[in-house]
């Protein structure tokens, strides 16, 4: 069993050599929207800055969200508001 993780978006093929939970390839990454791309940035900066994310709900809500719309292809058609 090798120790990389797989992209967590369904049928990709990617991985990744550093041990991460969950991880998504840089392929998949591109496909968020920069606002997308912002929100997720701010959660991290406010994990690194105080040690752990403050408002875990919302940094666990808003990573499952990034994923869905990934998987379903909706951040190409659907406006981000």
């Amino acid at each position: 069993m090798s120790n990389r993780t797989p992209c967590c978006i369904p049928d990709c093929r990617r991985t990744s050599a550093d041990p991460f939970y969950e991880w998504i390839c840089p392929k998949h990454w591109a496909l968020l929207t920069k606002n997308e791309r912002r929100v997720w940035a701010r959660h991290k900066r406010e994990a690194r800055r105080f040690g752990q994310p403050i408002r875990l709900e919302a940094y666990n809500r808003t990573w499952q969200s990034l994923k869905r719309r990934i998987s379903l292809g909706s951040s190409l058609n659907a406006p981000v508001s």
